[in-house]
């Protein structure tokens, strides 16, 4: 098994993190942290430079709530990713992407994150829990996205 990075090393993003993390917990917002920061954390060496959430589409409405205090910008689709919701905002100059509803399309199919693998573990971290994603699911986005980089990576 491979060891977790310490986030200590990305106090920023730590920083960030704890606070999305602290809003989206104080609803019971099921969600799960993904991309860069999860692989980051599950003992992968790649860079961080922002950190992605999967949102539950039951949760929806909690989450625009929740996440109303911060100055949101709304994604539309595009040919290539039609994702239901995809919110994206700063805090502490981090940039914090959530989706609810991640679908990405390219030109064999249509990938669609699936929901029971938006949280499949968590750690705790100054008192504040992290939900997990599945590191399988998110091979298969970057496969659907192209990520040569990330599926290298998992490989």
């Amino acid at each position: 098994m491979r060891k977790i990075n310490s986030l200590d090393t990305l106090p920023v993003i730590k920083n960030a993190l704890l606070d999305i993390a602290n809003t989206l917990n104080s609803r019971n917002i099921t969600w799960g942290l993904g991309g860069s920061l999860l692989l980051f954390i599950k003992g992968y060496k790649t860079n961080v430079n922002d950190i992605d959430i999967i949102v539950h589409s039951k949760d929806l409405m909690d989450l625009k709530e929740v996440i109303s205090k911060y100055e949101i910008n709304e994604k539309e689709k595009t040919a290539k990713f039609l994702t239901n919701h995809f919110y994206t905002f700063n805090i502490k100059s981090i940039n914090i992407d959530i989706m609810v509803g991640f679908v990405v399309k390219n030109e064999f199919n249509i990938f669609a994150f699936r929901e029971k693998e938006i949280s499949t573990s968590k750690i705790c971290i100054d008192g504040e829990n992290i939900y997990l994603s599945s590191v399988s699911e998110w091979k298969k986005a970057y496969t659907a996205m192209n990520r040569i980089d990330k599926i290298s990576l998992l490989n």
